[in-house]
């Protein structure tokens, strides 16, 4: 194994390149204290979709939708799901037809969770919801849209049936039918993280799993109709992972982190393979703490964008928690000259990366939701960086307006994390009550709205409760200040 050090000057919130606003933009959203982004498409317009979870809509964890401009400005939020846990990991668009999500819920069956999946129109508008898996315990990691319009789905999966956690895929149909089902496993633990589609008939999952003697990083390939080509280990005798993956022109980019012989900590570590897995070259970054590659994206021209987590000093400008950056390579390895930096206090991760219609690339991923203050909130954030490396340095901030459905009306309240006024904005004339109650349930204050604004400048920092009533019907909304 070739081992390479590279010596990169991380700017953080000093400077960038000279940007215009349709080339670049940095934005955080949030909705409640704990929101995370995992999911992101473009739309024919330039704008974007995203998905992830938040608490912003109700007292649980909601897979939300939200519409983004081409300048990553707020349109609209919608929230999915149950009474209880939802997370939603990947978004798919088509234009004209509307939007596919696909996740993870432990609301709409008996079982604990389930792979999720559920279809809108363009508007956000629920068209059908299906969940889907075995009587175990199932979380999908990633998920990809085969040229006809099928899904491939692959995640994990853990209980009675399985050898510790083993690895589900599944076919699905754009009606959420399940084509086929195959769970791969292994006599240890066997961990999917990602997948991605090598031609019209083959797609490449990757992560790690057990391989007789060791937990070692996994490449594995799969025809489309469930039957596995071939799985390899690289570097064995080590315990490595694959987190991301891409491939292009028949080849495999996989990146993760590998804990040397001898280091007790991951270090930076990516591969490429031809179609069959065979290693071409691979690239193995030490650094003095805690560091791997979360996201990669090849782009036709050569371009390979990767994400660094890290804890690393000679990354990382705080003390606490990982921070994360994007670099820029060579298909063959090679770093090409950018990186920039979205760090702040506690941990901020990129969960995917996309290529652009203009030939840059979107990230979305989870930050803290104070840069500079140790704070237990997190808030999604979306980055859009341009065909030449242009980039935003410091983050816009906006919230996901949550939006509530009582008697066929939408309400939307915002902003949340709460300031000095709470906007409550309906096309309804008539009254909407209202009770702001703690989450022990003590009445705090209530009433009816006064032209859709409640003062609450006087609360102090904590989480609260907002009932409203409108013609008869009640929902509730967890807030946060």
């Amino acid at each position: 194994m070739e081992i390479r050090l590279t010596y990169i000057l991380i700017s953080v919130l000093l400077c960038c390149s000279s940007i215009h606003a349709q080339e670049a933009f940095y934005r955080t959203y949030a909705g409640s204290s704990f929101d995370e982004g995992h999911g992101i498409a473009q739309l024919a317009d330039s704008g974007y979709i995203i998905t992830g979870s938040t608490a912003g809509f109700s007292e649980a964890s909601d897979v939300f939708l939200t519409r983004l401009n081409k300048f990553g400005e707020f349109e609209w939020s919608k929230k999915f799901g149950g009474a209880n846990s939802e997370r939603g990991k990947r978004v798919f668009y088509e234009e004209g037809v509307g939007f596919w999500c696909a996740g993870y819920s432990n609301s709409l069956t008996a079982q604990s969770f389930d792979f999720y999946m559920f279809k809108t129109d363009l508007d956000g508008q629920l068209e059908w919801e299906t969940v889907m898996g075995t009587p175990d315990w199932e979380r999908l990691h990633d998920a990809i849209r085969l040229p006809n319009g099928d899904f491939v789905l692959v995640g994990e999966t853990q209980g009675s049936l399985s050898q510790q956690e083993d690895i589900l895929v599944m076919r699905v149909d754009a009606a959420g039918n399940q084509v086929w089902m195959e769970r791969v496993q292994t006599s240890g633990r066997d961990l999917p993280h990602a997948i991605s589609l090598l031609n019209d008939t083959t797609v490449i999952i990757a992560g790690e799993a057990y391989n007789g003697t060791n937990q070692a990083a996994m490449l594995m390939s799969m025809h489309i109709n469930g039957t596995t080509n071939w799985m390899n280990f690289y570097e064995p005798a080590l315990h490595g992972k694959f987190y991301d993956i891409d491939t292009y022109e028949n080849n495999i980019y996989a990146v993760g982190g590998l804990i040397a012989a001898t280091e007790s900590l991951p270090d930076l570590w990516m591969i490429r393979t031809d179609k069959d897995g065979v290693l071409i070259y691979d690239h193995l970054d030490v650094r003095d703490s805690t560091a791997y590659y979360g996201a990669v994206e090849m782009m036709g021209d050569g371009r390979l964008y990767v994400s660094i987590i890290s804890d690393s000093p000679s990354f990382n400008p705080f003390t606490d928690g990982m921070d994360m950056f994007v670099l820029k390579y060579h298909q063959n390895l090679f770093w090409n000259g950018f990186s920039s930096s979205y760090s702040g206090v506690n941990d901020d991760v990129f969960n995917q990366i996309i290529p652009t219609n203009d030939n840059g690339v979107a990230l979305i991923g989870t930050v803290s939701d104070n840069r500079v203050i140790n704070s237990p909130g997190t808030q999604v954030t979306v980055v859009k960086i341009g065909e030449n490396d242009e980039f935003q340095a410091v983050a816009t901030n906006d919230e996901l307006v949550s939006v509530l459905a009582l008697a066929d009306t939408e309400v939307a309240v915002f902003p949340n994390p709460l300031q000095e006024i709470l906007t409550i904005q309906t096309d309804f004339n008539g009254p909407i009550d209202y009770l702001l109650s703690n989450p022990t349930g003590q009445l705090i204050q209530s009433g009816q709205l006064e032209e859709g604004k409640l003062d609450v400048s006087q609360l102090s920092p904590g989480i609260y409760l907002l009932t409203l009533r409108l013609k008869g019907q009640v929902s509730t909304i967890r807030l946060t200040k």
